[in-house]
């Protein structure tokens, strides 16, 4: 896959419309042919490399006839696609943000997770999984879907080439019992198995005696070989891409802050062994 390189929204962009196409029935070659656009630029556009203008975004969705609300959620990322930032309501699960979520994680060369209350997504077991979603409130069948949806990403993890995974966990993650004394204790194993793996670096955070920032949420450094970090932040129901500069680098230095007060790799698996007890 294509490193994205854009803003957020850009990738977001391009995400969109190649959904759309596909929808359409239509190849990229066959498309870019009936426009009379270069193929290469398409994908450009597509993978969020490139930005397209709003006329041939216009051009493009009415020649596969895309109307009504897709046609204004395409032309709103169309219009805003070169913010740096982009902050949108929402559950970060089956969305326009879940994929580009998605490309970002599948992009990235590292990552650099800090969860201060709940177990990190790409470490989580379907079990514990599960419970989140159904205390949260949704469906049997949106519960399913995103089970699925967070299975496969924590894929990258496993690839022949795997990404480079880095996760500070926050100690009320370890033992808050947020699921049944069974589910929690598969949870803890899972952990204990997957820092074994040589691209995965997990650390805990024990009791602070004093405020540290944070406390105030968790974040996601996503890092690229060719273009800057992106940062991702979730709420209950608003997720969060940071690109601009300013933004990143202060929660590098975030991240840098709460590295030197977590413990070691060793110390924190005999933390994580003794809650699967």
């Amino acid at each position: 896959m294509t490193k994205p390189s854009g803003p957020p929204r850009a990738v977001a962009l391009g995400a969109a419309l190649r959904e759309v196409r596909e929808a359409r029935k239509f190849g990229l070659r066959e498309l870019a042919r009936a426009l009379d656009l270069n193929p290469s630029l398409v994908a450009h556009w597509e993978a969020g490399t490139r930005i397209p203008t709003g006329e041939d975004v216009a051009m493009l969705l009415g020649y596969l006839r895309v109307i009504g609300e897709p046609k204004s959620r395409i032309m709103d990322l169309t219009r805003h696609v070169r913010d740096p930032n982009w902050m949108a309501a929402g559950q970060a699960e089956l969305t326009p943000e879940l994929t580009t979520l998605l490309q970002y994680e599948q992009g990235a060369r590292a990552i650099n997770e800090w969860a201060l209350n709940v177990i990190p997504g790409l470490l989580q077991t379907p079990d514990y999984a599960r419970n989140i979603f159904e205390d949260s409130g949704l469906t049997a069948e949106q519960t399913d879907a995103r089970i699925q949806v967070r299975l496969n990403r924590q894929k990258i993890l496993a690839e022949r080439d795997p990404v480079s995974y880095s996760a500070i966990i926050g100690i009320h993650a370890i033992d808050e019992p947020v699921a049944a004394d069974w589910v929690m204790s598969d949870q803890m194993d899972h952990l204990l198995a997957m820092s074994e793996r040589p691209n995965v670096a997990l650390r805990v955070l024990p009791r602070q005696p004093h405020y540290h920032p944070g406390m105030n949420g968790s974040f996601i450094i996503f890092e690229y070989q060719h273009r800057d970090p992106v940062v991702l932040l979730e709420q209950h129901s608003t997720t969060s891409f940071l690109s601009a500069g300013k933004d990143w680098g202060l929660y590098r230095q975030l991240a840098r802050l709460l590295a030197g007060e977590a413990l070691s790799e060793d110390a924190s698996r005999a933390v994580i062994a003794e809650a699967a007890k």
